[in-house]
């Protein structure tokens, strides 16, 4: 026997294992992939009801096949609802997980960082997934398709687009959203409603630090108020109406620069410093000059003025109605009064923050006109 005949044998033996590789593959048809996952509160008040949304793999096949598949499971936990599904499909595989909607009702009863406990446990569900508050059934939000497009990816593709309105926050994860929980502060999550069949997204709802429930709500205009408070690059517009003459200022840079001080006499004291620049897209005046020297100027102060009012709006309901400090002021007391905050941080949002007087301060330069920049009269 050749002394090499061994090696080889023990090699051909080793090359057996390495063919079984795929022993334990699995066809795509045969795998539940959840791209949503949707709670709601049910009738009975000791159980959730959650709404899973399924790519539906046939449909690559058939054309005409819906593109994704609902299963709505009620239970006393979460994950005993995922346990539940596998009776009606294949096991949930949350590996692909891109959106979470709660629905408002649920989270002002049971406390968030309960109901997200199952996904941050799981060691499939990323971090990056998004989440929103619905003001429709989430289970109903999952259902309101449009040309066909998985309800899911569009709230996906609606939560990152940024920079062209100023209606909506800018997308919340579901790290970041357990970040905040852990710190018990308070905090804004971008709303989604049904308008007309479809999934819109705008406004906001307000969660309380200390009580991890949604004790809120936020309109479109008090949401732009805040956007602008936290300095965030969301674009959009403001319309002001002068005499009838609408005109339209559209935001193209932000700049917030807030500040706390304090002291032992007053406590403690807040401003926000805003600067817009943006320009005049839009001018129903038959008047309109952007040439002259105060045109442009008179522009600009209405639309301080209506930023300015509806920032105050939306201080007189953070401050006197939620008591939440969702401006971030309790990061500024951290950092720069950290011996004063440490003994009130429990009672910041419902006995310091609505308390502490907040000046804000609001300066709009227009910095373009278009290509017209006025009305020729014969």
């Amino acid at each position: 026997m050749s002394s090499r005949q061994p090696f080889h044998v023990l090699l051909t033996i080793l090359l057996l294992f390495l063919l079984t590789g795929c022993w334990d593959a699995r066809a795509i048809e045969d795998v539940a992939f959840a791209v949503g996952f949707g709670y709601d509160k049910p009738e009975s008040n000791d159980k959730i009801k959650v709404t899973y949304q399924f790519i539906n793999t046939a449909a690559a096949l058939e054309a005409q096949t819906k593109k994704y598949i609902n299963i709505t499971r009620e239970s006393n936990s979460v994950h005993e609802t995922i346990r539940d599904t596998s009776l009606q499909t294949y096991p949930v595989n949350s590996r692909h997980l891109k959106v979470l909607v709660i629905h408002h009702d649920l989270a002002e009863d049971i406390q968030i960082d309960k109901l997200i406990n199952q996904v941050m446990k799981s060691n499939e569900v990323r971090r990056s997934c998004y989440v929103l508050i619905s003001r429709e059934p989430a289970q109903q939000i999952f259902s309101n398709e449009i040309a066909n497009i998985v309800p899911v990816q569009q709230l996906k593709v609606l939560s990152r687009t940024i920079g062209y309105s100023n209606k909506k926050l800018p997308a919340l994860t579901l790290g970041k959203m357990s970040s905040h929980l852990q710190e018990k502060v308070s905090f804004a999550i971008p709303e989604v409603r049904t308008d007309a069949g479809r999934n819109t997204l705008g406004g906001a709802f307000v969660v309380r630090g200390n009580l991890q429930k949604v004790v809120g709500h936020l309109n479109v205009r008090q949401t732009i108020g805040l956007n602008y408070l936290l300095g965030y690059e969301v674009g959009g517009t403001t319309t002001v109406n002068n005499d009838d003459k609408l005109r339209v200022f559209e935001v193209h840079d932000v700049k917030s620069k807030p500040k706390l001080t304090y002291s032992k006499q007053r406590g403690f004291e807040a401003s926000f410093a805003l600067q817009l620049t943006g320009r005049l897209s839009e001018d129903w005046n038959e008047d309109e000059n952007s040439f002259k020297g105060n045109y442009l100027k008179l522009v600009e102060k209405k639309v301080e003025e209506d930023i300015k009012k509806s920032i105050e709006d939306l201080l007189t309901i953070l401050q006197s109605d939620l008591k939440a400090d969702v401006l971030k002021l309790h990061d500024l007391a951290r950092i720069h009064h950290f011996d004063e905050y440490k003994n009130i941080k429990k009672e910041w949002d419902e006995s310091i923050f609505p308390e502490i007087p907040i000046k804000v301060d609001v300066k709009a330069t227009i910095t373009d006109f278009g290509t017209k920049g006025a009305t020729t009269k014969d």
